[in-house]
């Protein structure tokens, strides 16, 4: 194991050259991304499935993790179906 002092320091935040200001919303870069351009080819439903989808793999990924039992929830649960830490 590695002491926290051998590890490398975190590089350091660069900020776009694109941006002047920091604090500037995405709207103020001079490129800028026509969403309906995108959007548009796909079904109606088609992003919400893939959100949908996001969302379940990331729920089944934080149950493999965290959880021992119970990952499916057909039951309350309990102090029992969390992994110890």
């Amino acid at each position: 194991m590695s002491k926290s002092t051998d590890q490398a320091p975190p590089p350091d935040i660069t900020p776009s050259l694109l941006s002047k200001n920091l604090d500037a919303p995405l709207s103020s870069l001079p490129v800028s991304i026509n969403v309906q351009d995108y959007t548009s080819k796909y079904p109606q439903n088609h992003l919400d499935a893939v959100v949908k989808n996001w969302r379940l793999s990331n729920y089944l990924a934080n149950a493999q993790i965290f959880l021992k039992s119970n990952a499916t929830l057909e039951r309350k649960l309990t102090a029992d179906d969390i992994k110890p830490r």
